[in-house]
């Protein structure tokens, strides 16, 4: 059960820490800060720097959360089961943010090199991307540690491997001006904040998917596509705040990002469909309810998006490294919350087939 609750937080922490990346790697090159070889190698390798020291911190933090969380909800502990969750947390956060760190660094140059706006391209591949990659590490690392469950060294050995990573990273970034990026208070906050928020999307997965075991499959697909969507909003409003001092005056690209919603949901439904995933029949009052809720998640996520950029700019911080994780996380939770609403109310209104609440 542990397990239901980390995977929303570890999917929001990565969705977090590689969109806030490629957000400030996007404002950087729309403001010329990448013309100058030299400087975008400095930029790129304490970015790489930054984000792993955060994976590695904030991957044990999850994971200490999903433990307690499941400690709370089933009274019970098990030493082994929570080393398995810490180490296979941990090295997932390590090896997809190399991983991510450098496709989005990739992404980010070629798109400038190209005159493509990064800020349209990086943040989306760096959300959809990270679920998948993410996921398929967790699952890897998960079944590797859990058949070795009974010996407590490989995980105790994989924790320390890890740990030992964040002393060369710390004193690299000592020797350079970023290391006040990776002190700055309102930074952690925001992604402790965002891992938090994110876990209680992954308690509210936890306590219905007994009852709607569909939801499992479609609720990355909900998150995923609000965090897109609201992620590409608050890179391209934050990119306009650092050039202009200003939100950007045309709204059409809002109505845009709204409009796409119902085509690409439905899309999802019918690719999942054909693969046969799932435990839910897509019946029409199904596909409708689906779409209404991932077109009232996406909605509140740009509306909220406009209106956080707009503060967190007001008040003097960088909308790059505070904005995104909040949205992203308020993506999982919102997403997650509406999905249960819609099966619930499906199944109050008489679609009870046996799939939808087996």
């Amino acid at each position: 059960s542990e397990l239901f609750i980390l995977v929303p937080a570890l999917l929001g922490l990565k969705g977090n820490l590689e969109m806030t990346m490629a957000s400030r790697l996007s404002t950087a090159a729309n403001l010329g800060e990448f013309a100058n070889p030299a400087r975008r190698g400095e930029i790129i390798l304490n970015n790489l720097a930054i984000v792993q020291v955060q994976a590695i911190i904030v991957g044990f933090c999850a994971a200490v959360f999903s433990i307690v969380a499941g400690v709370i909800m089933h009274h019970e502990f098990d030493i082994r089961h929570a080393l398995v969750i810490c180490a296979a947390s941990v090295a997932t956060a390590s090896m997809a943010s190399w991983l991510l760190g450098s496709v989005m660094c990739a992404v980010v140059v070629v798109s400038t090199l190209a005159s493509i706006n990064p800020d349209n391209v990086a943040t989306p591949i760096a959300a959809s991307m990270g679920d998948l990659i993410t996921l398929s590490m967790l699952a890897g690392f998960g079944e590797l540690l859990f058949r070795s469950m009974d010996k407590i060294w490989p995980c105790v050995l994989v924790l320390c491997l890890v740990a030992l990573t964040l002393a060369p990273l710390l004193w690299f970034l000592k020797r350079s001006s970023f290391i006040s990026q990776l002190q700055a208070k309102s930074s952690w906050v925001a992604i402790l904040s965002a891992v938090c928020i994110s876990s209680l999307g992954g308690t509210i997965l936890e306590r219905f998917v007994v009852f709607f075991p569909g939801e499992a499959v479609l609720s990355p697909l909900v998150n995923g596509l609000g965090g897109n969507l609201a992620g590409v909003h608050a890179s391209r409003t934050s990119t306009a705040f650092h050039s202009t001092g200003h939100a950007p005056r045309n709204r059409g690209a809002d109505w845009v990002l709204l409009a796409l919603t119902v085509p690409l949901a439905i899309t999802f439904l019918i690719f999942i469909n054909l693969f046969g995933a799932g435990h839910t029949s897509f019946t029409p009052m199904f596909v409708v309810g689906y779409s209404c809720s991932s077109l009232a998640q996406v909605g509140m996520l740009l509306a909220i998006s406009g209106m956080l950029v707009r503060h967190v700019w007001r008040i003097g911080l960088d909308p790059d490294n505070v904005a995104i994780p909040f949205v992203t996380s308020l993506g999982d939770l919102l997403g997650t919350a509406l999905l249960t609403l819609t099966f619930t109310v499906l199944w109050q209104l008489g679609d009870q087939d046996a799939d939808v609440g087996e």
